[in-house]
């Protein structure tokens, strides 16, 4: 079963009991609070829950008549489905998650002083009712704003990694990494040379680039690879590939992005020199359709000659290969695929991110052993053409000698 439609499955039930009871919290508030006509109340607010909904109903609908994939028909969206079904969906969809939490809250402190609660009652109705009344209007504003912000910005986030008995040539190497462009309908020419101007702002000495350079179509490779291919480097850009390069077409791919003169490397060691000195780098090619067999992983991190500086690049943060990485003595493994969750939910500071069902590893920076791991948010999006609390992300690393 497709994960859009075992999401949709599983959360459905559980997001229309929430949207439920919001209604009727809000329904009662907004009563209260303007003495509107029932009726059209009433109205109003279903034909509001009608609209978020339209999105879920239709995937389903399309995917029955085309007995295509609801991953494909979410992704392939075009301006107007976007727009009109899937921004309001995940628009409300977002509301809820923040609100719920709050007024489940607010109900829940009812309980231990309910002795006192008939002598309080209208005094609470009346704090209920306006602290409901102001979470909708924040929330509903915060949510769209922070949608906006996030779904267009594109954050630099910069470290200074440490490492013993650095040779001055590389002090101060300037490493670059970016992952998952997705080059689609939604992440269009523009919005990657804004992302490549980025980059070449950062003045990186290296570039890495860890996979998934197109979303859905083949017809983007070209685009893509051509605008990535104006990243100017001091030395050199290496790429390896991403889930959606294997399931589409690999070998163009590579092509492309090697006539741009980006190295693809696939499941190999390469040495980097950087006046005189080299790093190394283990590339894998790390995706649901290609996995790296453990002995290829073993005869890659095992006794071959030692670099400066070691350095793992896979799409996928699998915990097997970080864990190997780690005791093979790496010192940076860089990866992507995660979108730094692309949807994250925070509420009363508990992270939620559906990324995180499938790794640990799905944002940030992580230290495992002695080894650094780098997960970049990239550029793109999967099904889902929204980010929330995840922009995307260019990752500068700049080594440092104790």
């Amino acid at each position: 079963m497709p994960l859009l439609i075992r999401i949709l499955l599983v959360f459905s039930p559980l997001v229309l009991l929430g949207e439920i009871y919001i209604g009727w919290k809000l329904y009662h508030t907004i009563e209260y609070a303007f003495s509107l006509d029932a009726f059209v109340l009433k109205t109003t607010l279903l034909a509001i829950l009608a609209i978020f909904n339209l999105y879920p109903i239709f995937i389903l609908l399309l995917r029955a008549i085309r007995k295509e994939s609801s991953q494909k028909i979410a992704e392939k969206s075009n301006r107007v489905m976007d727009i009109l079904l899937a921004y309001p969906f995940w628009y409300g969809a977002l509301i809820l998650v923040e609100v719920l939490p709050w007024l489940v809250f607010i109900d829940i402190i009812k309980y231990p002083i309910y002795p006192l609660y008939s002598q309080i009652k209208t005094q609470w109705i009346v704090f209920e009712y306006s602290i409901t009344l102001a979470m909708f209007v924040f929330f509903s504003l915060y949510v769209l704003v922070r949608l906006f912000a996030d779904s267009i910005r594109v954050k630099t986030t910069r470290v200074v990694y440490t490492v013993k008995d650095l040779p001055d040539n590389l002090d101060k190497l300037r490493i670059v990494h970016i992952s998952d462009i997705h080059a689609d309908k939604r992440t269009k020419s523009k919005k990657i040379t804004r992302y490549v101007k980025k980059v070449n702002k950062l003045h990186p000495d290296i570039v890495f680039f860890t996979g998934d350079l197109i979303g859905t179509n083949k017809n983007d490779i070209k685009m893509a690879a051509n605008i990535l291919g104006k990243i100017k480097p001091t030395h050199k850009m290496y790429a390896c590939l991403g889930d959606h390069d294997c399931r589409l077409d690999s070998e163009a791919v590579t092509a492309a992005l090697k006539h741009y003169d980006i190295q693809v490397l696939e499941d190999v060691n390469e040495f980097v020199y950087v006046g005189g000195h080299g790093l190394m780098i283990t590339a894998l090619t790390n995706t649901y359709t290609k996995r790296p067999l453990l002995d290829d992983l073993t005869f890659l991190m095992g006794h071959q000659p030692r670099g400066s500086v070691d350095i793992l690049i896979s799409h996928q943060p699998t915990e097997t290969v970080i864990e190997l990485a780690a005791e093979r003595g790496y010192q940076i493994l860089l990866a992507g695929h995660t979108h730094g969750g692309q949807i994250l939910l925070r509420p009363f500071g508990l992270t939620f991110a559906l990324a995180k069902f499938e790794t640990p590893f799905y944002r940030g920076f992580h230290k495992v052993e002695k080894m650094m791991v780098s997960i970049n948010n990239g550029l793109g999006f999967t099904f889902v053409p929204l980010r929330y609390r995840a922009p995307a992300e260019v990752t500068l690393i700049e080594l440092k000698g104790k």
